[in-house]
């Protein structure tokens, strides 16, 4: 299971976010869905709007707890189904 580099840099859009996502789209292309899958979990981490406030980064690069509460909670249903044999 790859999970895409999550957004680092300021709002709306920045260099950094630009190449995040540039990098992201690259290792996507490294899935099958068979025996390689990739997960984006940004927008269940982040707030809506794609930020990451000080609750949950507190350094806009680290997880907070509640970070990696929405990370684990995000990636659970894949664990669960690659667990059960299902993708």
């Amino acid at each position: 299971m790859l999970i895409a580099i999550l957004p680092r840099g300021a709002l709306p859009f920045t260099e950094l976010r630009a190449t995040i996502e540039t990098e992201n789209r690259s290792i996507a292309t490294l899935a099958d869905a068979k025996r390689v899958l990739f997960l984006d979990i940004a927008a269940a981490v982040a707030q809506p709007d794609g930020s990451f406030p000080p609750k949950i980064s507190p350094d806009g690069v680290h997880l907070s707890e509640l970070g990696y509460e929405r990370f684990a909670t995000a990636i659970q249903p894949t664990i669960l189904g690659l667990l059960r044999g299902k993708k």
